[in-house]
């Protein structure tokens, strides 16, 4: 298509089946016209199909594009293979498909319009163009009404992180769901008459499992309870309206974001549903059209009544002889009798009365193996007899086999929440062991299977509380393992500087700026003072010392031994006595000491302050600044009146704010 064409409208489709596809037989072929709102799902529709032709799928669809809507379908499916969506239509898009379904072909075009009032664009339209679509469609034999089950029906729609839940604009439901009216209303104004009509409900499988509509039953149903007002003007349109469920890509799955937060995409293993009724239904447009009458009495099963009372007496006999020796049979279980009441020529015939008792044992049997359900294995038999009590019970008892099988999908999520709740309560056990990485891994397998199931479960909030609740405890497990790790060697505080620098990285998004740049200064510190080097710690005093205080000062640098008032310069120590500054040279390994020796002695006493051992990492200078400051004020509160410090020590360009850092984030124990 040239961009000098004009501008196409949006959402209409034209469905040529069987005959012409074939190449022509003289049979006139079934026109399909699609009307679909904005985001209704139709490019997904369109990959739909691609998927189900896939030459490994036993679907009984074949689609071959052709043009350029060839590329454009191949990118769409690709995108869904991908575990992606399809980008969203941005100009006119012409598909020209041919579908074989069945080995029925049908001719498929869908021009895709960037707009919302498809009339108004077709309106638009110039020469040739517009003669050519306005024909189409005012020719339609079949109308299908494609929309999204969430927004346009259910007025709610996936925010923008994938979590179904946000409600639509009213005024712009309103708007969506009165565009599909008017069209109506524009077709039967131009044709003068009105198609058939089927509603095409997209995305089901955004819906929760107990609401999800899976076929044409439900799927009216589901429409009725939502949109009631829409069905009844369609039915004022044409009588008589189908709708199908239909999802392009079967269902969806969540994945967990950098931020914890969930979004739903595509599920790796593509199973579109619906299409299979949809088209068969489109198939059948002829039978329905040339054989009414016949065509009701099949769908309703009421022929084969007819068929019955048509013949003999005799067989009419054998039928009700076997009816009741069934009924009366005392070796028969309720199942097998209602198995035997759907053979041939019975199925057909009015036995309610009959099979009500049958059907509400079966209820029963059913329901008592719910309560007794442990495992999801149990449930899945569970369900399985339901479907199977479905098709025995004729129609009988619908309603309370429709609770059964609500009771069956709110069991189901019971116990996958427990499943959920349990691992938790494991990885909270396992908590701080080599065992919890492997709990956290199951416990996210576990809800990631809940939100699979039931993306807006009852149980939807506590498995998110739940979620942080994990993540909290392994934050707290990589604190304790810092935390824990000792620095008694070098190489050890090498490595607690790596652990810091890995929480950072997991956690940095939880954690303000403050913390974020401590935690990256105190490895910065860790790896500093892990090498080897000469450190010069300064001694200043800072307040009026008498001469018998300063003598009861004492240092150990290595394996020298000076007094705060001696005045003595060695090879590490440099003493300006008029200024009262002491520079100490102490090298990576050695020993330092400092004490107060209240009997003059230069050794250590009960009253020694502390030290650094040998070999221990230079990191601890930081502590000993600040331990000294506050044990020689509180040894000398008792002889000296006031509270100043008298002694100031300092090392290297090491900052107070370091001293704290190196405390809190460095220093094995509990202050982190």
């Amino acid at each position: 298509m040239s961009a000098a064409n004009p501008v196409r409208p949006k959402n209409v489709a034209v469905l040529t089946p069987p005959a012409q596809a074939a190449g022509g037989s003289g049979k006139r072929p079934t026109r399909v016209t699609v009307l679909g709102s904005r985001a209704a799902g139709k490019t997904c529709f369109l990959a739909g199909l691609e998927i189900l032709a896939e030459p490994d799928r036993p679907s009984g669809f074949s689609v071959t594009a052709h043009g350029p809507s060839q590329i454009k379908l191949r990118e769409h499916a690709a995108a869904l293979r991908n575990g992606e969506w399809p980008p969203g239509t941005i100009q006119t898009i012409e598909y020209n498909l041919t579908i074989i379904h069945n080995q029925q072909p049908t001719r498929l075009t869908l021009i895709d319009y960037p707009g919302d009032d498809f009339m108004a664009g077709l309106e638009a339209l110039e020469g040739q163009e517009q003669h050519r679509i306005k024909e189409a469609i005012k020719q339609a034999d079949i109308l299908l009404l494609m929309l999204d089950a969430t927004a346009d029906v259910m007025g709610r729609e996936p925010d923008d992180k994938g979590q179904l839940g946000r409600p639509v604009n009213r005024q712009e439901k309103l708007d969506r769901l009165k565009a599909q009216i008017d069209a109506l209303n524009r077709l039967r104004d131009q044709s003068g008459q009105v198609p058939e009509v089927a509603v095409v409900l997209t995305k089901v499988d955004l819906i929760n499992e107990d609401e999800r509509p899976t076929d044409s039953r439900t799927a009216l149903k589901f429409l009725k309870k939502h949109q009631a007002a829409v069905v009844k003007r369609l039915r004022e349109f044409v009588g008589q309206i189908t709708v199908f469920p239909l999802s392009a890509v079967g269902k969806v799955e969540p994945i967990q974001d950098e931020q914890g937060a969930i979004r739903l995409r595509p599920s790796v293993n593509l199973t579109p549903k619906g299409y299979e009724a949809l088209f068969d239904w489109i198939n059948e447009y002829e039978f329905r059209k040339n054989h009414p009458i016949y065509y009701r009495l099949k769908k309703t099963g009421t022929w084969t009544l007819v068929g019955v009372l048509a013949v003999g007496i005799g067989i009419v006999c054998v039928v009700l002889i076997f009816i009741l020796s069934v009924l009366n049979s005392k070796e028969k279980s309720p199942k097998q009798k209602l198995i035997d009441l759907n053979k041939p020529l019975v199925r057909s015939l009015p036995l309610d009365d009959q099979k009500k008792p049958l059907v509400e044992d079966q209820i029963g049997t059913i329901r008592q193996s719910l309560g007794q359900a442990r495992s999801l294995e149990d449930v899945e038999i569970a369900a399985k007899a339901i479907e199977e009590l479905k098709g025995l019970s004729g129609g009988v008892l619908q309603v309370p086999i429709r609770d059964l099988e609500i009771e069956a999908k709110r069991k189901r999520e019971d116990i996958l929440f427990n499943q959920v709740k349990n691992a938790r309560d494991r990885v909270a056990a396992e908590k701080g062991t080599d065992r919890m990485e492997s709990a956290v891994n199951d416990f996210n397998q576990e809800w990631q299977n809940y939100l699979r199931a039931y993306p807006q479960g009852t149980y939807l909030s506590e498995v998110r509380s739940f979620q942080t609740e994990v993540l909290n405890d392994q934050r707290a497990v990589d604190r304790a393992r810092i935390r824990n790790r000792r620095v008694s060697e070098p190489y050890q505080l090498i490595e607690k500087a790596k652990l810091i620098d890995d929480y950072v990285d997991r956690w940095e998004k939880s954690m303000s700026v403050q913390t974020r740049d401590d935690l990256r200064r105190a490895a910065a510190l860790a790896r500093k003072c892990a090498e080897p080097q000469v450190y010069t710690v300064t001694i200043q005093e800072t307040g009026t010392l008498t001469k018998a205080q300063r003598h009861w000062i004492v240092f150990q640098i290595g394996d020298e031994v000076i007094r705060l008032d001696s005045g003595q310069t060695s090879t590490n120590v440099v003493w300006d006595q008029p200024q009262g500054i002491a520079k100490l040279k102490w090298r990576f390994g050695q020993k330092i000491n400092f004490w107060l020796s209240t009997d003059g002695s230069p050794f250590p006493s009960s009253s020694t302050i502390g030290g650094i051992g040998r070999g221990t990492p230079g990191w601890a200078i930081l502590d000993l600044v600040g331990r000294t400051n506050l044990l020689i004020k509180a040894k000398w509160q008792n002889s000296v009146k006031d509270n100043r410090l008298f002694i100031k020590m300092s090392v290297d360009d090491f900052t107070e704010r370091d001293h704290s850092i190196a405390k809190w984030y460095l220093a094995p124990g509990d202050q982190w």
